[in-house]
């Protein structure tokens, strides 16, 4: 009886610690890469942007990007996850470049949760080089999956590459 008695019990316990793990919640959050503009040779900033936020404890993405144009030239977190975890990958590198976040309790806030700041090749021809955002999964503290749409940006390239021409004779 007391085997019984105390199997019950920890079920019990479980569903209270755990209500509804295996259900999404229903409200979604939109990120977004900021679109932007430069000309060959400058540093351009580009921000990760989050808006819908249902309450996150757990993030994981990854932004591509045109390696020929771009150069990456560092990856951060703030603004509204500047209090959670953050692991960037192991080399700047790295394309498409992964970004995760995690927290014990979720984050509510809206806003900038990280920076991408690139450098445009001084080559690069004018044009659009576009940057690509996927979602490899999203949390909340109750461990349901958060709907996500994402919306890849760009760095708009204007004006002349500053590689010179060979002189004329």
């Amino acid at each position: 009886m007391r085997k019984i008695a105390a199997f019950v019990l920890l079920v019990l316990f479980c569903v209270t610690l755990f209500p509804c793990r295996f259900l999404s919640a229903e409200n979604g959050a939109e990120l977004s890469l900021t679109e932007t503009e430069a000309a060959p040779g400058d540093t351009v900033t580009v921000e990760v942007k989050l808006s819908g936020n249902p309450g996150i404890n757990s993030l994981k993405i990854k932004i591509g990007y045109d390696a020929a144009e771009l150069t990456l030239l560092s990856a951060e977190s703030g603004g509204a996850f500047e209090e959670m975890g953050y692991i960037g990958a192991q080399t700047i590198d790295v394309n498409p470049y992964i970004m995760v976040w995690s927290r014990a309790a979720d984050v509510t806030g809206d806003g900038s949760i990280g920076f991408l700041t690139f450098r445009v090749s001084e080559t690069a021809s004018p044009g659009t080089a576009a940057l690509t955002l996927t979602c490899d999964f999203c949390t909340n503290q109750a461990l349901q999956d958060v709907a996500v749409t994402t919306r890849s940006g760009s760095v708009r390239i204007f004006g002349d590459s500053t590689a010179s021409a060979a002189p004329s004779s």
